[in-house]
């Protein structure tokens, strides 16, 4: 496996402290999108989404996703935050009025973890944000195909949204791939939800382990050759609720039939937790902005950079 190298991009520090713990700086992010000249972020212990300009370093600003207020403290917390894990970006004019839009996906890895928040910038600082109520397939696919449910990323490649599921214990590494246009057409309802009926694919993918700890997705980003950016961490636990010990993550790519190609271990001391990736032409090169989480409240989420090089 080769080694990757990362360089410190900035820190995730706000504007404004968050209304929940008073932080000045987010520190658990867990999803990123880059889309029109802003890089946009959510963590799996917060109600808002984040966001700021590419350019510069104005701190990071938050936008109201879901109200009410979270516990201080980390057990409560953990019990009832919403857990966005993903965040993806939808085409221009698939949800709304030719705009872009953007999805934040919990884990669905318990029944308070089951709302999505869509997002669309409409220009400065306006976004239009609306609830989508996920519980009626997520708790289908817990039910029915993944009782230890755990998404922790999603990506749009071509007539599919795909999710990317965390395998732990006996449940596999997966891809669940979903029809685009019928989400979308969920999506533009007045009150939007996910329907127990949504149909879905599941393709196993087996990731490996790091360092003698099974390797499970964190993230997931499509490149325009077919193949997918994968991110994956080596967390010490066997079940979709508790945090373990990470010993480390990689980068890799993979195929949507679930075929893993070259795999990239990045520096110790990153849980990388969000993607976003460009395959650059003529070059080859994928150029990488990746989020980390700290798993401790105290430090700042990190912005990272990383080059991959052309495939040999």
């Amino acid at each position: 496996m080769r080694a990757l190298t990362t360089t410190l991009l900035r820190h995730l520090d706000l504007a404004q402290p968050t209304a929940n713990a008073g932080r000045r700086f987010v520190s658990a992010a867990s999803g990123l999108a880059r889309l029109d000249g802003r890089y946009y972020f959510v963590a799996d212990d917060e109600l808002e989404i984040f966001w700021c300009e590419i350019a510069g370093n104005d701190p990071v600003l938050a936008l109201p996703a879901l109200g009410g207020i979270l516990p201080t403290d980390a057990v409560a917390r953990k019990a009832v935050k919403p857990d966005f894990e993903s965040l993806a970006t939808l085409p221009r004019g698939a949800v709304f009025a030719e705009r872009p839009a953007l999805l934040a996906l919990p884990s669905g890895s318990t029944e308070r973890r089951m709302t999505a928040i869509l997002v669309v910038p409409l220009g400065g600082p306006d976004h239009h944000v609306t609830r989508v109520d996920c519980a009626p397939f997520l708790s289908r696919l817990r039910q029915q195909a993944l009782p230890q449910l755990n998404i922790e990323g999603a990506m749009v490649a071509g007539e599919e949204i795909v999710l990317l599921h965390r395998g732990v214990g006996a449940s596999p590494n997966a891809l669940i791939k979903l029809e685009a246009a019928a989400v979308y057409a969920q999506l533009r309802a007045e009150t939007p939800v996910l329907p127990v009926d949504l149909r879905f694919e599941l393709t196993p993918v087996a990731l490996g382990s790091l360092s003698g700890v099974r390797l499970g997705f964190t993230d997931g980003a499509m490149l325009t050759d077919g193949r997918f950016l994968f991110s994956a961490a080596a967390e010490a636990t066997n079940n979709a609720y508790d945090d373990g010990e990470v010993t480390g993550s990689v980068l890799g790519f993979a195929t949507l039939d679930g075929k893993v190609s070259e795999v990239f271990a990045v520096e110790a001391g990153f849980k990388i937790e969000g993607l976003h990736a460009e395959l650059l032409a003529p070059s080859g090169e994928v150029h990488v902005r990746m989020v980390t989480d700290a798993d401790d409240a105290a430090l700042p989420s990190q912005l990272r950079a990383a080059v991959i090089p052309a495939r040999l």
